[in-house]
């Protein structure tokens, strides 16, 4: 997700549920490896906030 800062952080709260149905490949290579570079780089939200919070005085 894309916070206020205009950072991508990773947000790990999506939780499938059991009659959770698979959604259709739809991705080329291309796009799927811009998703994995992507997730590589980004910071955890727990990351973001503890550096936004410190950087902020909280």
């Amino acid at each position: 997700m894309t916070v206020n800062t205009g950072e991508q952080v990773l947000g790990l709260f999506d939780v499938l549920p059991d009659t959770f149905a698979k959604i259709p490949e739809t991705l080329d290579t291309a796009s799927k490896k811009d998703v994995v570079s992507r997730i590589e780089r980004a910071v955890s939200v727990r990351e973001w906030r503890e550096r936004t919070g410190a950087e902020a005085g909280l």
